[in-house]
């Protein structure tokens, strides 16, 4: 993340390297993944709100939560800023829920 904005963060290269040419000096901080099919069980046949922020890594969210969009009520909010990528988002959505 960015050294005076610590709230912007991502895991995919191409943000980070935007970031650093946008915003100045960017930090490296490693945190643990997890997929969120890996807490299916606990949703299971419950209705949820899934708020996705993830600055470039809306893929990557989605393709860790598809058994969780199938077997939930799930209600997605996601931002992309990459407008290209939204209808392929959209697509999988509709398809995986």
């Amino acid at each position: 993340f960015p050294d005076d904005a610590t709230w912007l963060g991502s895991i995919d290269d191409q943000v980070i390297d935007s970031l650093k040419g946008d915003i100045g000096p960017v930090s490296r901080h490693r945190v643990p993944l997890q997929r969120l099919d890996d807490h299916v069980d606990r949703f299971r046949g419950k209705r949820l709100l899934v708020k996705i922020d993830v600055e470039g890594s809306e893929t990557r969210v989605l393709h860790g939560a598809s058994a969780l969009l199938r077997e939930t009520e799930a209600t997605v909010v996601f931002e992309s800023n990459d407008r290209s990528m939204r209808a392929a988002l959209l697509s999988y959505l509709e398809a995986h829920g």
